[in-house]
């Protein structure tokens, strides 16, 4: 019998709803049939789902609690600022670490926060977090020059400008996933015969990347919908999924008796319609006090009078990208951020108070933190009774919400991170998640308007905790339908699937019903013992220049505030 052999296709923002109609229009004929005669069903990602988080839950089956991975950046102890992650700030081993030391080969490529790439059994190369110009995105080292000689340059990062609204932008994107498309699969294919992997893991961002900035043409019920864009794109966006689903058909093709392909998301995508600025709502709450010195001052006037970050993107800049004016930036918020260098023109964070603030947002997607004396450096919250009953309070007012488009309060969208979280990094959690992205709501942190609602934004489509799931080959079930998935859920499965043994402090759990009960039988669950914590990692591997980098992207894409 030939051995058991793993795909692992990981599609960044793959969403059943969004797929179902190219399924149905016969562009993605496989993943049709991968739905219909394999398991399928949604995967629940990470609160908040953003990429950083719901990638590390992905690779270690934790919580963030336990990898501590809460979103692009890692607040500095004992300071108000903050650094970019990088591998090295993720606790908790990934799976392929694990399934190497059972001498098992691996080849994982792309994936979000696996820059530096570590040693393998196998090969790696990192993807999205990569600073800009390394050559050190692969391991072993040399592999990239390997690659480059087969395939030509490796695709890390988009060349055209992160506002993708003029008819030429729109263009090079198109053309530019496409290409991403067919060289990721040419090199995943290629590294898997090479080293005969056992898995062989590919991650492809630009799905994520086409509903982010296009939904607005795929989606006719969205707000934003642009039928003269639709009518002459469309077909260039269903050619990328389709494309996509004929790799997933070399995929099952090159399957062998024993061979089965698992494909998963982080999170899935909805259609932006508005967004809450939570700093602006604790601002007028009253929760977060802003510096009373005279330029701060200055800029809560420019604020109240409506010149904020919002009136520059959506009256001007905007305008003049769908013009065809270019730009000298990639995006019009990497201009915003030039234009408030060293805080002079928009209030930001560096206008907070600390003394007198008891809550901010940032990191983005909702997160709250309590400025908590002992914890924080110039905190005023106690812990303990006046916590407790701060989380209390802000958690009513933040239930009491109206979405205004609907005219009710927004549902299930507040969580303590008791509820949420648990482990070693439980410290480092946001106090509250406020997430509204069910109901195409995204929070945000930047004080981009005076309001607390707008409809202004530079993407189409936010993310929804609700990716994807599928598999298909031996060993799996043939025709399930799966009910509650979680993004932790895959680590484990993996690891029985390829005959290991499972950590016991994974949370995720074996997707038992994905297996026939012959094989259940057969290969009885065996767990070892949890990892050991080391406490005295660094978590922070990256140079000032590589932060500098790094920082600019996140912000350009709305990340990072």
């Amino acid at each position: 019998m030939s051995k058991k052999e793993l795909f692992l296709l990981c599609i960044d923002g793959g969403d059943l709803d969004l797929f179902s109609p190219l399924m149905k229009m016969g562009k993605m004929p496989h993943l049709k049939k991968i739905k219909e005669e394999g398991a399928h069903g949604y995967l629940t990602s990470t609160l908040p789902p953003i990429t950083a988080p719901a990638w590390s839950s992905f690779i270690t089956g934790k919580n963030p609690g336990k990898h501590g991975i809460y979103g692009f950046a890692l607040k500095k102890k004992e300071s108000y600022e903050h650094t970019i992650l990088n591998s090295a700030s993720r606790g908790g081993k990934p799976f392929w670490d694990i399934l190497g030391e059972k001498d098992k080969k691996v080849v994982v490529l792309n994936l979000p926060t696996t820059y530096p790439p570590t040693p393998v059994n196998g090969a790696m190369i990192s993807g999205f977090l990569t600073p800009s110009g390394k050559r050190d995105f692969t391991y072993p080292k040399a592999l990239v020059e390997e690659l480059e000689d087969k395939f030509g340059p490796y695709p890390l990062y988009f060349k055209t400008p992160i506002a993708i609204t003029n008819d030429k932008n729109i263009d090079d994107f198109l053309k530019e996933c496409l290409y991403a498309l067919e060289y990721k699969f040419k090199a995943a294919f290629y590294l898997k015969e090479k080293y005969k992997s056992d898995i062989t893991v590919l991650h492809i961002w630009e799905t994520d990347q086409i509903f982010h900035w296009l939904l607005h043409i795929l989606d006719e019920k969205h707000p934003a919908f642009d039928k003269k864009k639709k009518d002459k794109f469309i077909d260039k966006v269903h050619d990328y999924f389709f494309q996509l689903d004929q790799k997933i058909g070399s995929i099952l093709n090159g399957l062998g008796e024993n061979g089965a392909l698992i494909i998963a998301s982080d999170h899935g995508l909805n259609s932006f319609h508005l967004s809450l600025d939570l700093n602006t709502w604790l601002y007028h709450q009253g929760y977060l006090s802003l510096k009373k010195s005279m330029s701060t001052r200055l800029r809560l006037l420019l604020w109240r009078l409506g010149i904020t970050p919002e009136f520059l993107m959506d009256k001007i800049l905007m305008k003049a990208l769908k013009r065809g004016i270019k730009l000298r930036f990639r995006s019009p918020l990497e201009l915003i951020e030039l234009l408030n260098k060293r805080n002079f023109l928009f209030l930001s964070l560096y206008d907070i108070d600390w003394s007198r603030t008891r809550a901010f947002s940032r990191f983005g997607f909702g997160q709250i933190f309590f400025n908590v004396r002992g914890r924080d450096p110039e905190g005023i919250v106690n812990p303990g009774e006046e916590y407790n009953f701060l989380k209390k309070e802000i958690m009513k007012k933040l239930n009491e919400i109206i979405n205004p488009e609907t005219g009710l309060p927004f549902k299930d969208a507040v969580f303590c991170k008791e509820d949420v979280y648990k482990g070693p990094y439980f410290d480092d959690a946001p106090d509250i998640i406020f997430s509204p992205l069910g109901e195409h709501c995204l929070p945000t942190d930047n004080f981009m308007t005076k309001s607390l609602f707008t409809t202004s934004s530079l993407i189409s489509g936010i993310h929804r905790r609700e990716g994807i799931f599928l598999a298909i080959g031996s060993p799996f079930t043939r025709r399930i339908k799966l009910k509650k998935t979680s993004i932790m859920d895959i680590a484990p499965t993996l690891l029985y699937a390829l005959g290991c043994e499972i950590p016991e402090d994974m949370d995720g759990k074996v997707l038992k019903e994905i297996f026939p009960p012959q094989f259940l039988a057969d290969n009885l669950l065996k767990y070892s013992a949890p990892e050991k914590i080391d406490e005295g990692k660094s978590r922070h591997s990256l140079s000032e220049e590589e932060e500098k980098d790094l920082k600019s992207r996140l912000k350009a894409l709305g990340y990072l505030s």
